[in-house]
C-alpha cells in the first residue's frame, strides 16, 4: 500500500542532510546503480549515484520512522542519499525483499517536465503517479505496490535528489 506523508522531514534535518551531501559530493564515496543494482532494475539507465549518510543523520531518520511506525522499532534500516543523473530511471519492481521501502524527496525546485516521477499500480492495477514534493515521503508497505521511477530528461532544470530507505524483514 502506498502512503504519502507531506513534510515528513523537519526543516532542520533536511538542511543537515543537504549540507552533508554538499560537503561530501567531491569525495570519492559514491556508489553507482550500474554496479550495485539488480540489472533488471536499471536496464539501460544512466547511473543513479548513491552515498551513505553519517550515522548521526541515519539515527535521526530512523527515529522519525520508528516514532511514526512502531513495528519498525527493532528492524535494520538501509538508508542512502541518491542523485538521479539525466537519463536515469528505475524499472517496474515491487520491493518484496524488504518489509517496507520509501523515498523522501529533497529537490526543492522540482519541474514537472524533468521526469523522475514515481509511478505505481494501485490494487486495481491502475497506474498512478506522484510528482516529487520537497520533504515529502512515499512509503510502500504491507500490500506492496509495483512501482517505478520515470526517466529524468537529458537536461533537467534540477537534479532529482532523494533519501531511499528500506526496512529489512
Amino acid at each position: 500500500m502506498i502512503k504519502i506523508f507531506d513534510n515528513f522531514l523537519t526543516s532542520d534535518l533536511t538542511s543537515e542532510i543537504l549540507r552533508y551531501s554538499k560537503e561530501h559530493c567531491k569525495k570519492n564515496i559514491w556508489g553507482i546503480s550500474n554496479f550495485n543494482y539488480d540489472p533488471r532494475l536499471i536496464e539501460s539507465s544512466a547511473p543513479i549515484f548513491s552515498m551513505k549518510m553519517h550515522d548521526s543523520i541515519n539515527k535521526k531518520i530512523k527515529r522519525l520512522y520508528t516514532d511514526k511506525f512502531k513495528e519498525f522499532k527493532n528492524k535494520q534500516f538501509l538508508i542512502e542519499y541518491k542523485v538521479y543523473a539525466p537519463l536515469s530511471y528505475i524499472t517496474w519492481h515491487d520491493d518484496d525483499r524488504y518489509l517496507a521501502g520509501s523515498t523522501i524527496y529533497l529537490s526543492k525546485d522540482y519541474y514537472k517536465n524533468d521526469g523522475g516521477l514515481f509511478l505505481y499500480k494501485d490494487k486495481n492495477n491502475v497506474i498512478k503517479g506522484l510528482e516529487p514534493k520537497f520533504r515529502s515521503m512515499v512509503l510502500n508497505y504491507k500490500d506492496k505496490n509495483e512501482h517505478c521511477v520515470t526517466m529524468v530528461v537529458p537536461g533537467p532544470r534540477f537534479l532529482r535528489e532523494t533519501i531511499q530507505l528500506f526496512v529489512e524483514e
